[in-house]
């Protein structure tokens, strides 16, 4: 206890203190990294960051595909995406009640349960204080007591037709619309979380709608004054007050005055394709031209800048999950058979005889087993250049230098044994997906975690990364 405790305070102190990257890097390494107590700005300090360093980034993501975050997340995830499903599906058995059926009841239970779940998680993983001034933590609760409060109208009401028969149904149609605001909102929040697309999407969402605020008053404004001048022109032409009614119908005067707004705003929307006045000329020119415009220009830099805060916090998301789940971390092991899993493509785009430090590979038995002639870390290297097109060309090579190989025996080994390799593989994703990760291999829960990051950040190589190449240099030239 007292050696975490002192992880915490280098950790604080080292963001406190401004200290380099490369010291951040190692208190971030595997069986030292630890984000308890690290909250509020020290957290945020932290997230901008990690948006600017990849070996950051790296550090983050080994840390969430340790398997007990990866199945909290993923948990969180299937439980928003089933929820947002059979709110649905519960809703329409509900209008039509055709079948007394519990399972989409069961299922929203279910689900609830796993949100109450969460919650819990983040207790034991959070001080009292951080927990509740978290304006999220009291949104899930919200979400959770409609969850529970619509699971019983649901149950309540099962096999009546409350389509048909409203009265005879025990509801409120208000606690299902607002039930179904939030899990679909929630919905998005965790996809937002989880990865970087939606969390640029969803980012960029809201800073569109908060931008055009003063946009939409002004052309609240703009639509107010043609809707007075297109309801004047309409009552009093040329022809005397009240006698012509050429001009719009929902204009004269005949209709109130909301009338005449809803058509004008009907032609700000789609465009007026009657244009019969010079007030018509006028109107298309300032709302259609000028004013639409403007608003593709304001999005287009809006969405700019909703990119990069998004990327900030999307990564400041994750730091809080690791936080929210510090407890759990590292509470169960990968299990051996399924961690050697790979996937051996057709070919890949390495050079054997120009690329570092695949050129350093002379026959089929250092390329099949590199941990016997390399260095761990470029052995890995060296494995990640595997395919089935280089497996040939090994076979081939050493089939010239040694005639007593089978070349032809030894290419129909290859071709069984990588047909078999990858549709075992493609088995242990499928059952790795179904079992919300517990068993899929950690390269693979990595790979889902970074999925869209390579398109953000700066690649920059951190220290360790630095060392580690010139090591591996050093050690094969000896």
């Amino acid at each position: 206890g007292a050696n975490v405790s002192k992880r915490h305070c280098l950790l604080l102190s080292a963001m406190h203190a401004n200290a380099p990257v490369e010291i951040i890097e190692m208190l971030m390494q595997p069986n030292v990294f630890s984000l308890n107590g690290v909250t509020g700005q020290t957290r945020t300090a932290l997230a901008n960051m990690v948006v600017s360093h990849k070996t950051l980034q790296k550090c983050i993501v080994r840390e969430m595909a340790d398997k007990t975050v990866f199945v909290l997340l993923f948990c969180r995830l299937y439980a928003n995406i089933a929820t947002s499903i059979f709110i649905f599906i519960c809703s329409e058995q509900l209008i039509d009640g055709e079948t007394d059926d519990l399972g989409g009841v069961a299922v929203l239970g279910v689900c609830t349960a796993i949100f109450i779940l969460r919650e819990i998680v983040q207790l034991l993983s959070e001080q009292l204080e951080d927990y509740f001034f978290d304006l999220w933590n009291w949104f899930e609760i919200i979400n959770i007591g409609f969850l529970i409060s619509s699971i019983f109208i649901f149950r309540n009401n099962l096999g009546k037709k409350c389509g048909e028969n409203p009265e005879d149904c025990d509801l409120n149609e208000w606690v299902l619309i607002t039930t179904a605001i939030i899990v679909l909102l929630s919905a998005v929040f965790c996809l937002r979380s989880t990865f970087l697309g939606f969390a640029r999407f969803a980012s960029g969402l809201t800073w569109i709608i908060v931008i055009l605020v003063p946009f939409l008053i002004t052309s609240f404004i703009v639509i107010m004054i043609f809707t007075y001048c297109y309801r004047i022109v309409s009552v009093f032409n040329e022809n005397g007050p009240l006698k012509d009614t050429s001009g719009p119908e929902s204009c004269n005067f005949t209709q109130p005055f909301t009338s005449c707004m809803v058509y004008t705003l009907g032609d700000f929307i789609t465009g007026n394709d009657d244009a019969e006045s010079s007030l018509d000329l006028i109107f298309g020119l300032i709302a259609v031209v000028i004013l639409l415009n403007v608003v593709i220009a304001i999005v287009s830099e809006v969405w700019e800048k909703a990119a990069k805060t998004a990327t900030i916090l999307f990564w400041d998301s994750r730091i809080g999950i690791l936080a929210e789940t510090d407890y759990f971390r590292r509470r169960q092991s990968d299990i051996d058979f399924i961690e050697k899993q790979n996937f051996i493509p057709l070919r890949t785009e390495v050079s054997w005889k120009n690329d570092y430090p695949f050129n350093k590979v002379k026959s089929f038995d250092e390329y099949k087993n590199p941990e016997n002639y390399f260095e761990p870390k470029v052995a890995e290297r060296i494995r990640s250049g595997h395919s089935l097109a280089a497996t040939f060309h090994w076979i081939r090579v050493d089939s010239e230098t040694d005639k007593k190989r089978h070349k032809s025996l030894m290419l129909w080994k290859a071709s069984v044994t990588w047909l078999a390799s990858t549709v075992l593989y493609v088995i242990i994703i499928i059952i790795g997906f179904c079992s919300i990760g517990l068993f899929l291999p950690r390269h693979v829960r990595e790979k889902v975690l970074s999925f869209g990051q390579n398109e953000v950040g700066h690649k920059q190589i951190g220290a360790s990364e630095v060392i580690m190449n010139k090591s591996d240099e050093a050690s094969l030239k000896e």
